[in-house]
């Protein structure tokens, strides 16, 4: 069977979310687009270049120099930052592809210091301060401190300075905490003349939720594809969701009172069942920890998974669904007439969030890409990439 599990990925829904957020914020405030982890499942490189031309987003935010190279390489030439740390050795490279990084760490700053020359653009510097996330940052007493050594070394330009929000979608006592750290931190900067152009905290939830966190530059991830960070918040802007997966049903049978479906034998039936195998599981990213809890949506109806998920099959109930065969299409997150399976549906399934949901999808899992062809074309082009 040909692509018997895919995704589909509406660039046109990213394009508008990245619209909303952007009204949103405003025209003062930047908007970084965070393509790392693969654009969360969506296909970074495929997202950047839609998000590119015409241009979408102020910034292309990373976690990693393996990925800004990937973005360069494939002709994006909007800034790109690195959200995760770098090491010394990768000087040479944030210096020939142009790219502006996070540093927290003194002997960063100098090897990137090593590599100017006079003649060089200066290197874009984004210095993170850890206000509650325990992660990569100055430490908050040290940060005063080391933005000053900072910029004494010429060809280092201090573009930005950002914190990362570690609960903004749970917390509100916390996140609020947090901003009041950042914020006397952008006042003592002030006040000892130091201003920074790129002030930025907000992640989506933030964006969303907290006002006061945009600043400068808001950095946009899970809500650029659509998905509310949390479920039941009611977002100011709508999201349009970007992805869908989908599977073919391979194979329909019956099965009588009592047997075992899939290994360990967790579910028995309980009366004579249909049981629909489909070509997806655990090695193409759809959770294991979703068995016997799950559900997949065929013929505008739920079918709950039963038995444990496999390497490469789920077998779902469909006796209450008539009429299922093989080559029908299951979706494992989508939509079908007023019936919708979300990537927060399959997070409560299996005990995760939705972020782990979307970006674990394999990349042997083929993405179509839908996208009108011009502004005024109903007519989709697709293009599979695999």
């Amino acid at each position: 069977m040909v692509n018997g599990t895919w995704v589909e990925v509406d660039l046109d829904a990213i394009r508008a979310n990245a619209r909303a957020l952007k009204e949103l914020v405003g025209t003062r405030v930047q908007l970084a687009a965070v393509v790392k982890a693969n654009a969360y499942g969506h296909g970074m490189l495929q997202v950047a270049e839609a998000l590119s031309s015409p241009r979408w987003v102020d910034w292309f935010a990373v976690a990693s120099l393996t990925e800004a190279i990937q973005l360069r390489n494939h002709g994006i030439t909007i800034p790109v930052l690195i959200l995760g740390e770098i090491s010394p050795e990768d000087a040479p490279l944030i210096v020939q592809h142009q790219l502006a990084v996070t540093v927290s760490r003194p002997e960063v700053v100098q090897a990137l210091a090593a590599k100017t020359r006079p003649s060089d653009d200066p290197i874009r510097l984004h210095v993170k301060v850890d206000t509650g996330m325990g992660r990569y940052g100055v430490e908050y007493e040290k940060a005063l401190d080391f933005i000053r050594w900072v910029r004494k070394f010429p060809g280092l330009m201090m573009e930005g300075l950002w914190t990362h929000l570690s609960s903004a979608d749970d917390n509100e006592r916390l996140t609020r905490a947090q901003l009041t750290l950042y914020a006397k931190l952008v006042v003592q900067c002030e006040q000892n003349r130091i201003f920074i152009p790129l002030k930025h905290v907000a992640n989506s939830m933030g964006l969303m939720a907290y006002p006061a966190a945009r600043y400068d530059l808001v950095r946009a991830g899970l809500s650029l594809y659509g998905i509310c960070p949390k479920e039941k918040f009611k977002a100011p802007v709508r999201l349009t969701p970007a992805l869908s997966w989908k599977a073919r049903v391979a194979l329909v049978k019956s099965v009588s009172a009592g047997q075992p479906i899939s290994y360990g034998a967790t579910y028995r039936t309980k009366k004579l069942t249909r049981i629909a195998t489909l070509p997806v599981g655990y090695a193409h990213g759809f959770p294991w920890h979703s068995s016997n809890r799950g559900r997949v949506m065929i013929r505008g109806k739920m079918a709950p998974v039963v038995g444990r998920i496999t390497m490469d099959h789920v077998m779902v109930d469909v006796t209450r669904i008539p009429g299922v065969r093989p080559g029908d299409v299951a979706a494992l997150i989508g939509s079908e007439g007023k019936a919708v399976l979300t990537a927060h549906a399959q997070a409560r399934a299996a005990g995760t969030i939705p972020y782990e949901i979307v970006s674990r999808i394999s990349h042997s899992v083929p993405r179509q890409y839908n996208s009108r062809a011009s502004a005024g074309a109903p007519v989709k082009s697709f293009r599979m990439i695999k």
